[in-house]
């Protein structure tokens, strides 16, 4: 009996930190307000996944004929977290 609610707080506390989904303010940029509010209500996976996808995500494009004012590609040491002085080259 015990096993058994350990287990069920276990889920429901889960559950309870999952449904807590915040979307990123970037995300009204796109978005409106109600469109964000009915994947919250039915689907927050979606708006955790377009979380994701707004932070983590770039676009590559082609060098134009005038000058692009960019910011280089470095590398990260995935242990420390730190940047490298290996730079990234095309």
């Amino acid at each position: 009996m015990c096993r058994f609610n350990f287990i069920l707080a276990f889920i429901l506390t889960a559950a309870f930190i999952k449904a807590q989904v915040v979307p990123d303010s970037k995300l009204y940029v796109k978005y409106e307000q109600e469109y964000i509010n009915n994947f919250l209500a039915k689907n927050p996976e979606i708006v955790d996944y377009l979380n994701f996808f707004v932070n983590h995500c770039y676009k590559i494009i082609d060098k134009q004929d005038k000058e692009i004012s960019c910011t280089e590609l470095q590398k990260i040491d995935a242990k420390t977290g730190q940047k490298t002085a290996h730079q990234i080259t095309m």
